[in-house]
């Protein structure tokens, strides 16, 4: 059996913790030495052989979407759109199994 070629990216947190660095973007928009931490996951997953990814957005998702549709893949992102409501971890997961599809993913 290959390894699984989609994967979750859960980036919809509010990201208090990091506050003040969230108030104005979402957490996985936070520079680290250069590069956002969303840049750095889906490089690792690039070089993990996953060829799609899935992202949920809800805090600030206008300027995650607008980042994550400038990037070229590989992987391939999809946004699941979690605005109007945060849904948590595994309700992120449930909003998000039918861009996921039925194959397991990471």
């Amino acid at each position: 059996m290959s390894p699984p070629d989609t994967a979750m990216v859960l980036a919809a947190g509010l990201g208090t913790r990091m506050r003040p660095l969230t108030d104005h973007v979402p957490k996985p928009m936070v520079p680290l030495a250069g590069r956002t931490l969303i840049d750095r996951v889906l490089h690792r997953l690039r070089d993990a052989g996953v060829r799609r990814a899935v992202v949920n957005a809800h805090p600030h998702a206008d300027i995650l979407e607008r980042h994550l549709g400038s990037r070229t893949g590989p992987p391939q992102i999809v946004i699941s759109d979690e605005r109007s409501q945060l849904l948590d971890t595994g309700g992120g997961v449930v909003h998000a199994l039918p861009e996921l599809g039925r194959k397991p993913f990471v």
